[in-house]
């Protein structure tokens, strides 16, 4: 295979932690990144303790997940090893809802504006 799988979860819209067994984080994506901003490491560690099965292997579950300001609308969380563990947040699309045609307009004195906007 040609194709550099990293980079590929490096660009990944959702964020991704990979954890070592005492909570370190071992990598991260550019999204994690971010979210690590609002978010403690030791939030989404213990969270990914809590949540992750007693057998080896990478397991989704669906749900609502709310971290400050982010929802998530699934997880991934799973570990190959005793050494690291890690978990992938899914995130919720929302779509902007149409907008609502204006049907009448208001006139106005555009001196009224400019006067307004110099004064404040």
């Amino acid at each position: 295979m040609k194709t550099d799988l990293l980079e590929w979860i490096q660009e990944d819209y959702n964020p991704f932690i990979l954890f070592s067994k005492d909570g370190k984080v071992v990598y991260l994506n550019n999204e994690a990144e971010y979210l690590l901003g609002f978010v403690s490491y030791k939030e989404l560690f213990d969270f990914t303790i809590a949540n992750a099965k007693n057998q080896k292997g990478i397991f989704l579950s669906f749900g609502r997940y709310i971290f400050d300001k982010f929802e998530f609308a699934g997880v991934s969380i799973g570990y190959l090893n005793n050494e690291e563990i890690g978990v992938k947040l899914y995130k919720t699309l929302s779509f902007p809802k149409e907008r609502e045609k204006v049907k009448k307009f208001e006139l106005i004195n555009l001196f009224f504006i400019v006067d307004f906007c110099r004064n404040y």
